[in-house]
């Protein structure tokens, strides 16, 4: 009997020990569908997003807007693997001092890859879903001073 007691102690310890995902090379190569150019028009303009991968435990991105001819470059952005967890590193021009801000991946659902930062002001959550071989859908998330907000982008592969 003293033998189950321990052992039912141990459970329950464990359970009690918060866990989190220990995401794998594996899930970082789930990644490899993003790797391309992306474009979608947003009625204003165009909007562009290229990812290459480096090697094997970093992809590369940017972002650019596209209006009147006039190309801009928005944003500069990393996924990589690392003994902590895979993180979504984005580096947003005229936002955050033009300093880096992490995300870490909190899910992989579905094939949808969701990267969370609960201390940044805005997005706290960053969602990259690869569907098929031509289309891209990501949103951003996370409360701001007005509420919740969520924006949507919907992309469709570029020609190759």
């Amino acid at each position: 009997m003293k033998h189950f007691n321990i052992l039912l102690l141990l459970f329950f310890t464990a359970c009690a020990i918060p866990s989190s995902a220990q995401w794998t090379y594996k899930d970082f190569r789930k990644l490899k569908n993003l790797e391309g150019s992306w474009e979608m028009n947003n009625g204003k303009s165009y909007i562009q997003e290229k990812w290459t991968r480096v090697n094997d435990s970093t992809f590369e991105g940017k972002n650019y807007s596209i209006t009147r001819g006039v190309v801009i470059l928005e944003e500069r952005m990393k996924i990589v693997l690392t003994n902590e967890g895979i993180f979504f590193i984005a580096t947003v021009t005229y936002q955050n001092k033009g300093l880096p801000v992490s995300f870490k991946l909190i899910s992989t659902k579905n094939d949808e890859f969701i990267f969370e930062n609960k201390e940044h002001d805005f997005p706290q959550q960053v969602m990259y879903h690869v569907k098929g071989d031509d289309k891209l859908l990501a949103f951003i998330n996370g409360n701001t001073e007005k509420g919740f907000k969520k924006i949507d982008f919907s992309f469709y592969r570029m020609l190759r």
